[in-house]
C-alpha cells in the first residue's frame, strides 16, 4: 500500500492522516503496530520526510 500527501475537500491530508482514517486508530496505536509488524516481518515500510508517502509491503509467508 502507498501513502501520500494530497489535497482533499480543500485541506491538505498527509500520508499519516491516510493511514489513520483507513485503520481507525490513533497515531500512536497506528505507530506502535505498524513497529511490531515490522519487528515480527509480517511487514517492510517506510515511511519518508516531509510527507514523502508511506509505502507498506506485506511479506510472503515461508
Amino acid at each position: 500500500m502507498h501513502f501520500t500527501g494530497e489535497q482533499h475537500e480543500g485541506e491538505w491530508r498527509t500520508a499519516l492522516h491516510q493511514v489513520l482514517d483507513v485503520t481507525g486508530v490513533g497515531s500512536v496505536t497506528a505507530s506502535k503496530a505498524l513497529q511490531w509488524m515490522h519487528k515480527e516481518k509480517i511487514i517492510s515500510y517506510y515511511s519518508g520526510k516531509n510527507g514523502y508517502g508511506i509505502h507498506i509491503v506485506f511479506n510472503k509467508v515461508q
